[in-house]
């Protein structure tokens, strides 16, 4: 784990450098590295959060489309399961603020959704804490596999920041 986000760190400060030098669009590099996080399933992607005459800044902030209702509520089963789990590292269904609603598949049914809580324990400056909650049917045994990526364990580390220069 240590050895992937090693890896993940030098591709940003590569990426960087690279922008730095050449001048290629920071928000096509953006654009990049939220891709490459999507795919290892974070909860959390780069979004402008603040623009000036001298510099563009960049913050993680909770991944997903838009804000929405969560398809475990559907299910007290499902969402029961999902919430045992979660609840393992000391939230509440209080501390929940948000589902944010990332792909909602039906003909492969999956469902994937960002699971947002306040969570004092976490690193980040707005103290959330998000949760990567993928759902997906299984048809050969019925009920649904439930996979959830949680950061650094439970609690989030610092959010990332970036600043580019203009």
């Amino acid at each position: 784990m240590i050895f992937k986000i090693k890896n993940f760190i030098i591709f940003i400060l590569f990426a960087l450098l690279l922008t730095a030098c050449t001048g290629i669009n920071h928000a096509r590099i953006i654009n990049d590295i939220n891709i490459k996080s999507a795919q290892k399933h974070s909860p959390y992607k780069l979004e402008l959060v603040k623009e000036d005459e001298k510099a563009v800044f960049y913050q993680e902030v909770p991944a997903g489309k838009y804000k929405g209702r969560s398809y475990a509520l559907n299910d007290f089963i499902l969402y029961n399961d999902i919430f045992k789990t979660i609840a393992a590292c000391g939230f509440t269904q209080d501390d929940l603020l948000q589902v944010r609603i990332l792909d909602y598949d039906e003909k492969n049914l999956r469902v994937e959704e960002i699971w947002v809580f306040k969570d004092e324990k976490s690193e980040r400056s707005d103290k959330l804490t998000a949760f990567y909650v993928i759902l997906q049917a299984n048809t050969q045994i019925g009920g649904t596999d439930i996979n959830i990526k949680s950061p650094n364990g439970c609690h989030a580390p610092k959010e990332l920041t970036f600043v580019f220069g203009k």
